[in-house]
């Protein structure tokens, strides 16, 4: 089990923030070190205080191995909360849960998650001398069981996987608990149609020459792909970005490729090159 410390102490919601932060460094006597420092200012919006410890709650993440990535994930936690007030715990309350995506968790990876109460066998709260502190658990769940709790409920999500023996377990690239039936894309024949798909979730706007890279949101620019194409281009976009780097490429041509009169592309061809040393990379995203 991994978990947070902190956000239920009796001094937070934080008030105090850090502007203008800048790296430091000194020798003394061969001896380096590196530091940080900046502006310490009163936050221009602070929480009020309630009845609650802190802000409420800790979090925890449930893991079968001893890794770092849940740590990342703790990280992110504690950042959005202590800097930008992002009350999970008022948003679990109110959704019934909530599910975030493309959480890093190091090596270029990421995660999608479900954060929700406790359930039992975990306790759902803890008795502080300074209130009732909540408990709340990051689940890492599929993409497919992100786009099911969107029509069916976060609740539910957690429901179907308590009954599939998973429960709040994060186990990384296990299979989904839920199937999603999608359309079938070949007879998606018109702008129209894809973006009635694009209103219920099952296709999503795609700029073809990607956005990192200048691409503009011009309609020659535009394709509709399902939901998981996008998260999926997230890679290809890494290490596209990684190639530049490296000077490996200098050039980027997307090509789309269809199947008979669909709408919806069947592949997207990434085509990169280098004009001087005539270097040529290709990365492929099989749509459907």
């Amino acid at each position: 089990m991994y978990s947070t410390f902190g956000l239920s102490n009796p001094d937070m919601p934080a008030t105090v923030e850090m502007v203008d932060a800048q790296s430091t460094s000194s020798d003394n006597h061969g001896q380096r070190t590196v530091g940080l420092a900046g502006t310490l200012r009163q936050k221009a919006n602070i929480r009020p205080r309630s009845d609650r410890p802190g802000y409420g709650y800790e979090m925890i993440v449930l893991a079968r191995e001893n890794a770092d990535w849940p740590l990342w994930v703790l990280q992110w936690a504690a950042k959005a909360e202590v800097l930008k007030d992002a009350d999970f715990l008022g948003f679990v309350e109110k959704h019934k849960g909530i599910t975030v995506e493309q959480i890093g968790i190091g090596e270029g990876k990421s995660v999608t998650l479900l954060i929700s109460k406790a359930h039992a066998p975990l306790p759902d709260h803890l008795d502080l001398p300074n209130g009732k502190m909540e408990l709340l658990v990051a689940t890492v769940i599929t993409e497919d069981e992100m786009r099911w709790s969107m029509t069916n409920g976060r609740d539910h999500l957690l429901a179907e996987l308590k009954k599939a023996g998973v429960g709040q377990m994060s186990v990384l690239d296990r299979a989904s608990v839920v199937r999603i039936e999608e359309p079938d894309f070949a007879q998606v024949a018109s702008l129209s149609q894809a973006k009635e798909l694009e209103a219920k979730g099952q296709l999503a706007k795609l700029l073809m020459f990607p956005a990192e890279f200048g691409g503009e949101d011009v309609a020659m620019n535009v394709v509709y792909v399902p939901p998981r194409t996008v998260r999926q281009r997230t890679a290809h976009i890494q290490a596209l970005r990684a190639w530049i780097e490296d000077g490996a490429i200098n050039n980027l041509d997307v090509r789309p490729e269809y199947k008979e009169s669909s709408f919806v592309p069947s592949r997207i061809h990434m085509h990169a090159s280098h004009s001087d040393s005539g270097e040529q990379r290709t990365l492929t995203l099989e749509v459907w």
